[in-house]
Formats: structure tokens, C-alpha cells, sequence
């Protein structure tokens, strides 16, 4: 039981971050599929959290 709390818990310290209020926009594709992003940081949140492939800035 421990095991699982401790991986559920660092899976959700993965999809957290602390992004600034700032925005930088940046162009992000996955396959078909193009995006643009609040930042960088914003980018690097949606790709550690969605399990369905990772955005490419472009």
C-alpha cells in the first residue's frame, strides 16, 4: 500500500508546475495536431501529464 501511495503521489508532483503568469506564446505540433501554448512551461506540463504522445514546438 505504501508503494502505491508514494507512486501516485510523484505521479501527480510530475504534472504541477509552477508556470509563471507570463506569456510567451510557442507553435507546438504533434503529429497532425498543431497547438500554440501560453509558454514553454506550459508545453512541458501538457506533455508530462497526457499520456497520448508528446508536442513539438515548431
Amino acid at each position: 500500500l505504501l508503494v502505491t501511495v508514494c507512486m501516485f503521489n510523484s505521479g501527480n508532483a510530475r504534472c504541477t508546475l509552477s508556470c509563471p503568469q507570463k506569456n510567451k506564446p510557442v507553435c507546438a505540433e504533434r503529429g497532425d495536431e498543431r497547438r500554440t501554448f501560453r509558454s514553454r512551461c506550459k508545453l512541458r506540463e501538457v506533455n508530462n501529464c497526457q499520456r497520448a504522445g508528446k508536442f513539438s514546438i515548431y
